[in-house]
C-alpha cells in the first residue's frame, strides 16, 4: 500500500510540473514570432550589449556561449537568414574588440592564448591567430638566440627580433624585454660557443695546426667576427684578451705553408 501511495505522489508531481510548463508557454503565445521574440531576440541583444569592450575572462566565456547559441539557432533555422546575419555581425563587432583588447595587456598567459587561438580559428579572427602564432615564434627565437654558433645565425636572430618588436607583441612586457635582449644574447652565444674556443685552439697552434694556411684562415675569421661584433656595438673583454694573446707571427714562423 505504501509503495502504491509513493507512485501516486510521483505521478501527481510530474503531471503538475507539465501543467505549469504548458501554462507558462501558452501565456507567451504560440506564434513563431512570439517564440523568437521571447526566447532569442531580446535575450541575445541584451547579452551582447552587456559585454565589455575590453578583455575579461567572464566576457570571453559569455562571448563563446553566444556564438554557440547562435550556431544552434542557425542550424535549426529558427530565425530568418537576414536576422541571423545581423546577429552574427553584431556579435562579431564585440568579439573583435574583446579579442584585440587581450593583446593590449602587459602580461599574457599561455593557457589563455591557446584558448583564444582555438576560438579565433572558429570565427576566423586573423589578428588573434597571427598574434598567438607570433608569441610562439618569439619563444622559439629566444631559445635560438641562446644557441648561436655562426655569424649568419646571429644576423637571423637580430632580424627576427626587429620583425617582432612591434604591436601587439611589444605590449607584453616579457616579450618586449626578451626581444630587446636577443642581439646581445645571440652575440654572447656566438662568442662563447665559437669564437673563444677558436682563440683557445689558435693559442696552442703547434698542437692544433699542421699548416699556416689553416691557421691564417681561422685568424681572418676571428678578425671579421670582431668587426661584425663591433658593428653591432658588442664587446666581450674575454674575447678581446684571447684574441690579443694569439701569437700570429710565431705561428707564421713555426708552421709550413701547404705548398712549401
Amino acid at each position: 500500500m505504501k509503495r502504491v501511495f509513493k507512485v501516486l505522489l510521483v505521478l501527481v508531481a510530474i503531471i503538475g510540473g507539465l501543467y505549469l510548463a504548458i501554462s507558462h508557454f501558452m501565456s507567451l503565445g504560440t506564434s513563431q514570432d512570439a517564440i523568437e521574440q521571447y526566447n532569442y531576440h531580446k535575450d541575445f541583444i541584451d547579452r551582447v550589449d552587456s559585454l565589455s569592450q575590453s578583455w575579461s575572462q567572464t566576457d570571453f566565456n559569455q562571448l563563446k556561449e553566444l556564438y554557440a547559441d547562435l550556431a544552434i539557432v542557425g542550424s535549426m533555422e529558427a530565425v530568418e537568414k537576414e536576422s541571423f546575419s545581423e546577429y552574427n555581425a553584431l556579435l562579431g563587432i564585440k568579439a573583435d574588440l574583446i579579442l584585440r583588447s587581450y593583446f593590449n595587456q602587459k602580461s599574457w598567459n599561455e593557457s589563455e592564448l591557446q584558448s583564444l587561438k582555438k576560438f579565433a580559428q572558429y570565427m576566423d579572427h586573423k589578428y588573434t591567430i597571427n598574434a598567438v602564432n607570433g608569441y610562439y615564434s618569439i619563444q622559439s627565437l629566444l631559445a635560438s638566440s641562446q644557441a648561436c654558433r655562426t655569424q649568419s645565425q646571429v644576423e637571423n636572430c637580430i632580424a627576427e627580433s626587429a620583425k617582432y618588436s612591434t604591436q601587439p607583441w611589444n605590449n607584453c612586457t616579457s616579450l618586449k624585454d626578451g626581444l630587446a635582449a636577443v642581439p646581445n644574447t645571440s652575440m654572447t652565444s656566438y662568442t662563447n660557443k665559437t669564437l673563444l674556443p677558436k682563440c683557445k685552439k689558435m693559442n696552442n697552434f703547434k698542437s692544433n695546426y699542421s699548416y699556416f694556411d689553416d691557421f691564417d684562415t681561422d685568424y681572418q675569421m676571428l678578425k671579421n667576427a670582431q668587426l661584425f661584433l663591433s658593428k653591432h656595438k658588442y664587446s666581450n673583454s674575454a674575447l678581446n684578451a684571447s684574441f690579443k694573446s694569439i701569437k700570429y707571427n710565431d705561428a707564421a714562423n713555426a708552421l709550413n705553408p701547404k705548398f712549401f
